[in-house]
C-alpha cells in the first residue's frame, strides 16, 4: 500500500486514522 503525503500535512499525528486535512492519500 502507497502513502502519499502531500504538503497539506501539518504533522497532527491524526494520519493513524484518517487526515482531517485531507493530505494522506493511500493508492
Amino acid at each position: 500500500m502507497a502513502v502519499t503525503i502531500n504538503d497539506e500535512c501539518t504533522a497532527c499525528g491524526s494520519c493513524l486514522d484518517t487526515c482531517p486535512t485531507g493530505a494522506i492519500v493511500q493508492s
